[in-house]
């Protein structure tokens, strides 16, 4: 009976089938799947995505660019709360992936959010004596060149061929900064500065560093755990 009241406010039958769809994919999504985080992160726009402890208590933040075509780079509080079991299912899927322990006696969890291209930090209890936290940061789709970071703003000119020289060089030096700063992406960038001829080998806890598409285009890249 509550099919057939459905179909008939729906209409024709592609909008009972559209609805049919949404329900399912939303009773998936908030049972075995990743809940609101599912939503945030299948935008292209939101690059991270962060939930501080209490996690029922605050609203998740995300990072947003390319944001109507330009390329702004804004950090958002949206009017969207996380209760505790939506992130026991989070919690379930980055440790049924990664085959990793979380517990208290290992309170954070680091890995790859594979379904979304994403890197996935969890601090729980005693860590984090309010429960829950979470950090997701979604790899970029196109490797960092310089070429893209004087275009968005991030570096000047001089900068960039300075650093660029550096690299030419073959000069030692060191990429450093807090969470968040661009370490990765600077690095990304500096990496296709290297010839083609030359082999390099990566060291990574969490794979963030373009090496599969590097060896796409022919470089010699050996990446390690």
């Amino acid at each position: 009976d509550r099919y057939d009241d459905i179909r008939e406010c729906c209409g024709d039958s592609s909008n009972l089938e559209r609805l049919v769809d949404d329900m399912c994919s939303a009773s998936y999504r908030h049972s075995v799947g990743a809940g609101i985080f599912e939503v945030l992160l299948s935008d292209p726009h939101i690059e991270d995505v962060y939930l501080d402890a209490p996690c029922d208590e605050n609203r998740v933040h995300v990072t947003m660019n390319g944001v109507e075509g330009v390329n702004a780079h804004m950090r958002c509080r949206t009017n969207l709360m996380c209760d505790n079991r939506e992130m026991d299912n989070v919690v379930n899927i980055l440790k049924r992936d990664s085959g990793l322990r979380f517990c208290q006696s290992n309170p954070v969890l680091e890995t790859d959010f594979r379904e979304f291209d994403a890197r996935a930090t969890v601090i729980g209890y005693p860590m984090s004596p309010n429960g829950y936290a979470l950090a997701v940061r979604k790899h970029s789709v196109r490797p960092w060149t310089l070429t893209r970071l004087l275009a968005n703003g991030t570096m000047d000119a001089r900068s960039a061929g300075l650093l660029s020289f550096l690299v030419n060089n073959r000069s030692t030096f060191l990429v450093c900064g807090p969470r968040g700063a661009g370490k990765s992406s600077l690095l990304s960038a500096l990496m296709l500065e290297l010839p083609l001829s030359q082999r390099i080998l990566t060291i990574e806890d969490t794979i963030e560093l373009p090496g599969e598409k590097m060896r796409s285009m022919g470089y010699k890249v050996q990446t390690i755990l």
